[in-house]
């Protein structure tokens, strides 16, 4: 199974539905974030979920974070241009987006290592277009 369908199998649907729509977003998010995928986990981390984020990189089962999380971490005006981009209401997604992540991080680290420079550059545009399409 490649790393797009253990992705896309993970969150439970296809690329067509709401679900698959925000995570493409999420991936942009990462893409645009000063610093990258380490950049947003920094924030987590300084945030006070630090444990939750090494569950994602880690082998072992993702630690949940809430719709709570999402916003105090991100910022209500992150989760508002998600939400518009993905046609969802503030609220859902900012709950979807807190049920993607750890799971988008964990298919991101396969075996509990961070891609780094190109190599996650490509791992998400790979993602992303799948997604897409």
């Amino acid at each position: 199974m490649s790393l797009f369908d253990t992705f896309r199998s993970a969150l439970g649907g296809t690329g067509n539905d709401s679900l698959g729509g925000l995570a493409s977003h999420a991936l942009g998010l990462l893409q645009q974030h000063p610093g990258g995928l380490n950049g947003l986990l920094d924030q987590f981390n300084q945030a006070g979920l630090g444990d939750a984020v090494k569950s994602w990189i880690g082998t072992g089962a993702n630690h949940p974070i809430s719709a709570d999380d999402i916003q105090r971490v991100l910022g209500s005006d992150v989760v508002k241009n998600l939400a518009a981009r993905a046609g969802l209401s503030h609220s859902d997604a900012a709950s979807q987006l807190a049920a993607v992540l750890p799971q988008l991080v964990d298919k991101l680290s396969p075996g509990g290592q961070l891609p780094q420079g190109e190599l996650l550059q490509q791992a998400v545009a790979m993602i992303r277009g799948k997604l897409a399409g």
